[in-house]
């Protein structure tokens, strides 16, 4: 490409003026474009996320159609636990007429059959792990 010298025609402006105004209006031009690549960015962005909003109401609507899991309690279960709750009220009141502290409803242990606090690990089952505590003959 050959470069031909410019005869300015401008008065007395110098090249250098020139030149910054040349550099000024390239740097305009340049922050238009920014300014669109922002625009654009920001559209591509809000796009993006009325896809996952659309998508995730799909998925809401999804779940809705197969229904909710039926969760009431059956009045098997409710009879069990209102006769529970009832052993646990009289062994209060037997442990409050005693003096004492009511005792912890117990669990049978599934391999050794002995009954147990459940807030501890089953005793005959620790000993045959590890053999007898120390100290205890």
């Amino acid at each position: 490409m050959l470069i031909t010298p410019v005869k300015m025609t401008g008065g007395d402006r110098s090249r250098n003026e020139w030149r910054r105004i040349h550099r000024a209006r390239e740097a305009a031009s340049r922050a238009m474009g920014r300014e669109e690549s922002k625009e654009q960015a920001k559209e591509a962005a809000r796009e993006k996320e009325l896809a996952a909003a659309a998508k995730k109401q799909a998925q809401k609507d999804k779940v809705w159609e197969q229904g909710a899991k039926d969760t009431s309690e059956s009045e098997e279960e409710l009879a069990r636990d209102a006769a529970a709750k009832a052993r646990r009220a009289e062994a209060e009141k037997q442990a409050a007429a005693e003096g004492g502290k009511p005792l912890p409803m117990m669990k049978k242990c599934k391999e050794c059959g002995t009954k147990y606090n459940p807030k501890k690990p089953c005793p005959g089952c620790i000993e045959a792990m590890f053999g007898p505590a120390k100290g205890k003959k």
